[in-house]
């Protein structure tokens, strides 16, 4: 009855719909993402005067060289108290000094502070330098409350903030710096300073103006102008002249630090940002340097960064001279390599402002409810009434949920897609090889290369369902900038084996006898029953220790953390990122879609323990080509061409092992007794 029922038309009708209109999300999404197609490689100007100034040069000097092997920015930072302490331009003492009359002779003998010393408390701050532009304008970048004394040829700039808290105030820039590295045709990159008050947002304004600079990205934990109405004057300007915000992205993804005023200044500027991939210092050293390379390009390509921030690449067994060449080499070969890809090189083109509305969200969501209905109803025999009250009910949950919390709906949508998805793709492998199974009058290698090929076009066809899923209902742009992520990966990668077994012994039973055939239906609680009664062997135990660990390792190297990976893994990754760039991952064309040719041949010869092996690899390729789709850090193209290289890939070396196995395969089970 429930066959032709007018309810299964509904359900059809509603993940079609859902289909459809996360299909229009995407195009949103691909709009947008389409805007990135220019790189930044930014030199750290810290990093790199420390280099230079080691071997007696200096950081122009550097920069000159990079500047003409494809280096396209550089990132100058603003002044601090401590950098002008260590440059030498200024001293600084504290307010007990004074009152005790411990300052230098020198400077008692050339400044007068008579005036202002009953007004001076313990915890104040003095700053002596001989440079009178300087004290003017250190003076009109610091906290209102300060007081600024001209004495012979020294000046001295008495403020009321601790020591402890100044060192790391912003002082304004350098501007011949950045007048000289302007004329080598670099794109600035300014990194302000956090110092309370206005003052250093005027005089940011002022420089960003001044010398037509489009970029900032911000140093320390603290951004500038954090708070009430400073951060709003920043967003305003920065809308008005287009400014790009850079972002570090892995500090603040992985949650090493973040800067306090971010969060608020990025919403207001409608997240016109540019993620920024950098390498710890500290990190760098340990790396050789085609890793940094390779780590560069990968940036790029597997998380479609566009600001690529060069710290030097340093031997200290080797000259200055060759560590320059070995810098040069690397930079010119990223340049070389993204330009013969059809990248440009300058200022980014941040995406605009992506959105999920409301309605989009919650048509996606019916589709996945419908599915999930649709697939209970073929493992439970749901009747009529059942789909009708299920269907309501979670639509009712999930509709509340969607007015109650979007972000935390956006995120359970995603999931609940992924998992609806590859849960119910080996219940259709399930379905199909049972048709085949036993027949052995079609079992030649041209019928099973038929049948590899078909099983792997509906493994892509239905992941790819669960990408679009999972693409559309988490594409807002705090998603895409990677300042939210997909939660739910292990969920991932575990539910759908849990849902295989139930697929498993829905399809075929709990009987595992190979020459057995298999009932045309079962009775899923009487086989769960049944195969929670079947006595354990040792047998059995030493083969469940041995799926533990390929299961731990499996999980492991999912997500963001895990195992290492080897180095010859990790070189011939680069060459398939170098040769393509949309790299296809081992899990779908070395394990997913080889085990789909295996599977026809051994249903077709009646072994169903080989069958539940390379079924649970074979979901392992489904789950891959899904999460896929999850990193919308990347492109949902890049993410879409990554699938097609993988089935290519994997249909090729599936026809290959079959090819190679056939033969020896039928004969060695042919030979059973």
């Amino acid at each position: 009855m429930y066959k032709n029922s007018p309810v299964k038309k509904i359900l059809v009708i509603l993940v079609l719909l859902s289909i459809i209109a996360a299909a229009v999300q995407i195009s949103v999404r691909i709009k947008a993402e389409k805007q990135e197609d220019t790189i930044n490689i930014v030199a750290d100007y810290y990093t790199f005067q420390t280099f230079a100034n080691s071997y007696g040069h200096s950081v122009y000097d550097a920069i000159k060289e990079l500047s003409s092997n494809g280096l396209t920015g550089i990132a100058i930072p603003e002044e601090s108290v401590q950098d002008l302490v260590n440059s030498g331009d200024i001293s600084l003492f504290g307010g007990n000094q004074l009152i005790s009359n411990s300052l230098p002779n020198e400077i008692l003998q050339n400044i007068d502070f008579s005036t202002v010393k009953n007004k001076i408390k313990p915890y104040y701050s003095i700053i002596i330098t001989k440079d009178k532009s300087l004290a003017e304008r250190i003076f009109n970048l610091l906290p209102e409350g300060d007081y600024i004394i001209n004495g012979k040829k020294t000046y001295a700039v008495i403020t009321p903030v601790q020591q402890m808290n100044l060192n790391n105030y912003g002082l304004g820039f350098d501007e011949d710096e950045i007048a000289k590295f302007k004329s080598l045709g670099l794109n600035i990159v300014l990194r302000p300073k956090y110092a309370p008050g206005n003052r250093n947002i005027s005089n940011l304004e002022e420089i960003l103006r001044k010398y037509k600079i489009r970029s900032v990205m911000f140093y320390g934990n603290v951004i500038s102008g954090a708070g009430g109405e400073q951060t709003k004057e920043l967003a305003d300007f920065f809308n008005k002249n287009h400014i790009v915000t850079y972002i570090i992205e892995l500090p603040v993804q992985k949650g090493i630090y973040t800067q306090e005023g971010l969060d608020v200044l990025m919403p207001r500027t409608h997240y016109y940002v540019a993620r920024v991939y950098s390498i710890y210092p500290a990190e760098q050293l340990k790396l050789k340097p085609y890793e940094i390379f390779n780590r560069w390009f990968r940036a790029v390509s597997d998380r479609n960064i566009r600001v690529i921030y060069v710290k030097p690449i340093i031997d200290n067994g080797l000259s200055y001279e060759d560590n320059m060449k070995v810098n040069d080499y690397e930079v010119s070969k990223f340049h070389s390599l993204w330009k013969e890809k059809g990248m440009r090189f300058g200022v980014p083109h941040p995406m605009p402002e992506v959105k999920v509305p409301v309605i989009i969200l919650w048509l996606i969501s019916l589709g996945i409810i419908a599915m999930f209905v649709l697939y209970a109803k073929s493992l439970l025999d749901f009747d009529v009434k059942n789909s009708i009250f299920w269907l309501i009910i979670l639509i009712f949950a999930f509709t509340v949920l969607l007015f109650a919390n979007k972000n935390l709906a956006q995120k359970l949508t995603a999931l609940s897609g992924a998992i609806v998805i590859t849960g119910s793709f080996s219940l259709i492998v399930f379905r199909y090889i049972k048709t085949l199974y036993g027949k052995k009058e079609v079992t030649n290698l041209k019928n099973i290369l038929k049948h590899g090929f078909n099983l792997s076009i509906i493994m892509l066809g239905f992941s790819l369902i669960g990408g679009l899923w999972i693409g559309a209902s988490i594409s807002s742009t705090r998603y895409l900038l990677n300042l939210d992520m997909f939660r739910g990966v292990k969920v991932l990668y575990l539910t759908p084996f849990l849902f295989l077994i139930l697929n498993y012994l829905k399809i075929f039973g709990a009987d595992f006898n190979n020459t057995y055939i298999p009932k045309e239906r079962y009775s899923l609680p009487i086989e769960i029953k049944k195969a929670w009664n079947i006595t354990v062997k040792w047998g059995h135990i030493i083969i469940l220790i041995i799926l533990a660990g390929i299961f731990l390792v499996y999980l492991l190297r999912s997500g963001n953390t895990g195992v290492s990976i080897s180095s010859l893994e990790l070189k011939f990754r680069a060459l398939l990122e170098h040769k393509i760039v949309a790299r296809p991952r081992f899990k779908e064309f070395l394990v997913g879609y080889p085990s789909l040719f295996l599977i026809p041949l051994f249903s077709l010869i009646k072994r169903k323990k080989w069958i539940i092996v390379f079924s649970i690899s074979g979901t392992m390729g489904s789950i891959s080509i899904t999460d896929t789709f999850s990193h919308v850090r990347n492109t949902f193209l890049m993410s879409l061409y990554r699938s097609l290289w993988g089935i290519l890939f994997g249909v090729i070396i599936g026809s290959i092992i079959i090819v190679i196995l056939y033969k020896p395969i039928i004969n060695i089970f042919t030979n059973e007794k």
